[in-house]
Parts: structure tokens; sequence; C-alpha cells
């Protein structure tokens, strides 16, 4: 993982958990998955992403859990695991369904455009 873009996380991680605000302080776990994947720690950056996304799930943080959802689907394909890959779009697009969330929704996070909607 680079280590300059981990440390900066770390940081943020470390900040938000002592404001007390844990749903930030997932988000920055999450965002620390994606550094991970991309310097193929793909071990690491499932454990991240599951570990932000328990965190949303327990905090009822929609939105952010079909983000890390998403995430997790893209970790699973660099895996090479395309059926989990799908399963977690599957249950990403189920969660943005349920926020009443236009059918694109999902596909904005797969491919990084669109507003920040966390």
């Amino acid at each position: 993982m680079s280590r300059a873009a981990d440390v900066e996380y770390v940081k943020a991680t470390e900040l938000f958990n002592e404001l007390a605000d844990p749903v930030w302080g997932a988000r920055a776990l999450v965002s620390r998955a994606l550094v991970a994947m991309d310097e193929d720690c793909l071990d690491e950056a499932m454990t991240l992403c599951n570990s932000g996304r328990q965190t949303f799930a327990a905090l009822s943080s929609k939105a952010d859990e079909c983000w890390s959802l998403v995430v997790q689907s893209r970790i699973y394909a660099s895996m090479g695991s395309e059926e989990e890959a799908g399963g977690a779009l599957s249950t990403a697009r189920d969660i943005a369904r349920e926020l009443g969330r236009e059918d694109n929704f999902v596909d904005q996070f797969l491919t990084d455009t669109g507003p920040d909607v966390r």
C-alpha cells in the first residue's frame, strides 16, 4: 500500500475517532481499502472495507453501506471472485432501492462519477 496515502488515512481515522464520529472513521477505513486495492494488497483491502461496512450497518448509515458494498465488489473482482463480486453488487442495489435512489446510484459508485452521494 502506498505508505504516504495510508498514513494520511490513518491520521484521518484517528482524528474522526477522537471526535467521536464513527461514520467518518469508517469512511476513512473504506478509503484506505481503495488505496490497498490499488496497491494489490487485496486481503488488507477486504479487511479494511469489511470493518468500515460493519460500522455503517451498525449505525444504519445505508448510503455508506451501499458504497462499501460496491468497494467490496471491486475488491472481489480484483481477486477473481466474480460470484462474490456480483453478490455484493446485488446487495448494494437492494439497499439503493430501499433508499429510493435512482437506478444509476450504484453505477456512479462503480465508475467514480457523479456527486459525492455519501
